[in-house]
């Protein structure tokens, strides 16, 4: 209803107002865009946009609200400088005009937001932070005015840029690190996007809290191995919380010795025979231990199917919508079934854990920041568990054979099984960058590879400083 009659307020307006509007309106506010655009002044503060999915700006940092009141924040917001799209129009029973967004609502503010008018073949826009190369050899300037010159920048050089902004005449100009120039096709190009061969993968830079790469972000996938992140995050929650320490004395019991002779068993072990929890730590991080990882399932919550129902609450309450945990080690159901170390009673022997990269990135992203201690134990190359040498599955940290000081890695778990394919979530910090985890599903070519050029396109693309 409220729709409507704004339908018919805007015709009116038009009729009578929009000499008045385009009067009082500066380029920058109002200028030519590639397709028709209505715009309806209402005061000086305030515009309206009558068209489908429009391009637009925040000249500053916009609150996103859960409602077109206002009344409560997200977390999330749109940064300044940042170009994104509208979904719909609308107007609360106040009068005040909201635009919806990914996320929630902002206000319809001429303050706050910037239609650019350079949305043609001519000119860009990106999101910074991020690079771009130079496609000429090209003057840079000390200002926003382009009048005195600062240096000059040969073809195919690598420029980071700072900030987005709008000249006076609504023409866009990107601050870089060797100064001020303009954003123009035939003076910079983008840094290409690594495009990764594998069903799903993303990029995500923890300082900022983005997604600086994406493929089928929340398809539901068998996520094998890295399952063990949720069990050993778990752990060591229960170990903090309950005061028990590293070296606390865990027994093994009838079913992880059988599943430990199995062929999908990595470290032999007999029933009543005693381990530390740090071995059996490492044991499953290091090495991707099965029974090590059931083992701790089963200290932590006493049998394995309540675990596996902790396991599943830690993800419903972190928002990991993709994900649903049967095995504690990321086996599926038909390769322990046998055991009987399944989880929901009446479970298909044909099921199988599954997740996302999203979902995935979320999990890491929590156990790094509440325990950073995991990095130390997942950059071990090799240990020693009560004589046997365990080596670590993870091929790109320093001492493995595809550590890359361009890429390093200190972390975090391989996953494989028939079903899975290739699996991995790594993470890693060059020096002076920020904090990046990669996540790479069903890889169809090496996943250490696809991991390490994933990770140099991102420091190539984007300036994480």
């Amino acid at each position: 209803m409220i729709k409507k009659f704004l339908q018919g307020v805007m015709a009116l307006l038009i009729a009578v107002g929009c000499l008045v509007f385009v009067s009082n309106v500066t380029a920058t506010d109002a200028p030519t865009l590639k397709q028709p655009v209505v715009d309806v002044q209402i005061d000086a503060q305030k515009y309206y946009t009558d068209v489908v999915a429009a391009d637009m700006v925040a000249r500053k940092n916009l609150p996103i609200y859960t409602t077109i009141n206002g009344d409560k924040q997200t977390k999330q917001q749109i940064t300044a400088n940042q170009f994104f799209k509208i979904k719909e129009f609308d107007v609360n029973i106040a009068g005040v005009p909201y635009y919806e967004v990914d996320g929630g609502y902002i206000k319809a503010a001429k303050s706050d937001l910037v239609i650019p008018q350079a949305m043609d073949e001519k000119n860009y826009f990106i999101t910074q932070p991020g690079k771009v190369f130079t496609a000429t050899k090209i003057k840079t300037f000390t200002g926003e005015d382009l009048k005195t010159v600062q240096r000059e920048i040969k073809k195919n050089k690598k420029l980071r840029v700072d900030q987005l902004v709008w000249s006076a005449t609504g023409e866009p100009l990107f601050k870089t690190n060797a100064g001020w120039i303009p954003a123009k096709k035939n003076l910079v190009k983008d840094v290409p996007e690594y495009r990764v061969p594998a069903t799903a993968a993303s990029s995500y830079d923890m300082t900022t809290g983005k997604f600086m790469y994406s493929k089928n972000l929340h398809k539901r996938l068998p996520n094998a191995s890295t399952t063990k992140l949720m069990t050993l995050y778990l752990t060591e929650k229960h170990m903090r919380a309950t005061g028990a320490d590293w070296n606390t004395k865990i027994t093994i019991d009838r079913s992880v010795a059988r599943l430990s002779h199995a062929f999908y068993g990595e470290i032999p072990m007999k029933t009543g025979e005693v381990f530390t929890l740090k071995q059996l730590y490492e044991c499953a991080l290091i090495k991707s231990s099965n029974e090590a990882a059931t083992a701790l399932g089963i200290w932590v919550a006493g049998d394995n199917q309540k675990f596996i129902a902790m396991m599943n609450e830690q993800a419903q309450a972190w928002g990991m919508k993709d994900t649903h945990y049967y095995t504690s080690s990321g086996l599926d159901v038909d390769d322990v079934a046998k055991f009987k170390i399944i989880g929901e009673p009446g479970t298909s022997k044909t099921a199988h854990t599954y997740s996302s990269v999203h979902d995935l990135t979320i999990l890491a992203e929590h156990y790094i920041q509440e325990y950073p201690d995991v990095l130390t134990t997942a950059s071990i190359p090799k240990a020693k568990i009560k004589g046997i040498t365990i080596r670590s599955t993870n091929w790109l940290i320093k001492g493995r054979p595809l550590y890359d000081k361009k890429a390093p890695v200190d972390g975090l778990k391989t996953g494989t099984t028939p079903k899975a394919g290739e699996v991995l979530v790594a993470t890693g910090q060059k020096q002076g960058y920020h904090r990046i985890i990669t996540v790479v599903m069903h890889a169809n070519q090496d996943r250490y590879i696809v991991t390490k050029n994933m990770m140099l396109n991102a420091y190539a693309r984007f300036a994480m400083k």
